[in-house]
């Protein structure tokens, strides 16, 4: 098994290079963002002022190239923290009309 260092290395490989502020195949064809979207609840509805709040889980994925993993003696796969999201490109997501938008990861 590889020591800390090592994968270390590996995670800092991937983004060597990368600028996140370019989308993946940013000269190529578009790319294709999947998505999922969970509606968990409804609720605070005013007809009054014309709105409500919902709960809703948005998953999207993606691939990414310049991302891809090469595999190593004894490293078929390296699972990735949240935090590393913000070293990486993400969709920008929203949502037209929306009046007071709530995000958390």
């Amino acid at each position: 098994m590889l020591g800390d260092d090592n994968i270390s290395a590996i995670l800092d490989s991937l983004t060597v290079g990368y600028d996140k502020r370019l989308m993946p195949n940013y000269f190529d064809p578009p790319l294709e963002v999947g998505v999922t979207m969970t509606v968990l609840s409804i609720n605070s509805i005013s007809e009054v002022n014309m709105d409500f709040t919902l709960d809703l889980l948005l998953l999207q994925y993606w691939t990414d190239p310049r991302l891809a993993f090469i595999k190593r003696p004894g490293v078929e796969a390296v699972l990735l923290g949240s935090e590393f999201i913000k070293n990486i490109w993400v969709p920008d997501t929203y949502f037209v009309n929306e009046k007071k938008p709530i995000f958390t990861l």
